[in-house]
């Protein structure tokens, strides 16, 4: 879900796993896609553009249920984080994964202070609900670990392990 370029999927396509890449951004798609086809992959990966929104309030195309779902850096661009889990976890296949990715609140304050030298800035985040995402020019939710978490609790998901992604990376300023 949210699949963009493939790339956190595709490594999966490489192991021998069908995958399926779904985006609204058919840029990325077509990306992924042509990933797919010059790692030789294509045959096991699909991409589907759909709109999460439409997927989530049931007015989407139905999917099939699977072994792994993705979620990675998309939940906090949503407005209602537990209906999104909610439909990602019915995704999951019983004994199945959902993984999910979101920036840690922390680094943002951390960024801000260390990576751009701004310490107004870093007091300005520290309480914010939400911070701009360079990316995509959009505002993203400062989700906490555990509104994610017991999202997921309540959607029937145990959580197994959790991660600092990024943590370290995110601080060097040579983007290159």
């Amino acid at each position: 879900m949210g699949g963009g370029d493939g790339s956190d999927s595709l490594p999966l396509a490489a192991d021998g796993h069908d995958v399926t890449v779904l985006d609204f951004a058919e840029e990325l798609l077509e990306q992924a896609q042509r990933a797919a086809e010059s790692r030789g992959v294509a045959d096991r990966v699909r991409v589907l553009r759909a709109d999460l929104d439409d997927l989530v309030s049931g007015t989407g195309e139905g999917l099939p249920t699977y072994d792994v779902v993705l979620c990675h850096n998309v939940l906090h661009y949503r407005a209602d984080v537990p209906a999104t889990v909610r439909f990602l976890a019915g995704l999951a296949r019983p004994g199945g994964v959902v993984s999910v990715m979101a920036p840690n609140p922390a680094m943002d304050v951390l960024s801000a202070a260390v990576r751009r030298q701004d310490a107004a800035g870093a007091l300005a985040v520290l309480d914010s609900p939400t911070v701009h995402s360079q990316t995509f020019d959009h505002p993203m939710r400062r989700l906490e670990e555990g509104e994610v978490e017991q999202a997921l609790a309540d959607a029937g998901c145990t959580v197994e392990h959790r991660f600092g992604i990024r943590c370290v990376m995110d601080l060097i300023a040579d983007d290159e």
